[in-house]
């Protein structure tokens, strides 16, 4: 929404949510539109002979089927996915080796090889 695809009002300022309203959880702020600005807009629109409605309505138009066509956002979609499999694909993985994992691992709670055989021997004597 910009001056040329819409009729702006002015703010008086922000004014705190103080409960839950719909998807808005407590303190967040809630735009106050200016009176007089709401006026003077509205006044503009009813009194003006060229139709400045009408203009900006079909610049609406436009700008939402320029920016926001099914083409359009279907475009920015496919390129940003690109950008993240060329992203995943030149981009190595910080993972270890496994026989580096293997080598670095901490001692196994299971006991190794070794050792039940030497509990095993401990044991018969």
């Amino acid at each position: 929404m910009n001056n040329n695809n819409s009729f702006l009002i002015e703010l008086d300022g922000l004014e705190l949510i103080q409960e839950d309203w719909w998807h808005l959880g407590a303190q967040h702020r809630w735009a106050s539109p200016s009176i007089p600005s709401l006026r003077q807009l509205m006044r503009t629109v009813y009194e003006n002979e060229h139709d400045i409605a009408g203009a900006r309505a079909r610049q609406a138009r436009r700008d939402i089927i320029d920016r926001f066509s099914m083409d359009v956002v279907g475009r920015q979609i496919d390129a940003r996915l690109q950008q993240i499999l060329a992203r995943l694909t030149t981009t190595t993985l910080l993972l270890p080796e496994p026989a580096a994992a293997d080598a670095e691992a901490p001692a196994r709670a299971r006991p190794t090889r070794r050792m039940r055989q030497q509990r095993a021997r401990t044991s018969t004597t």
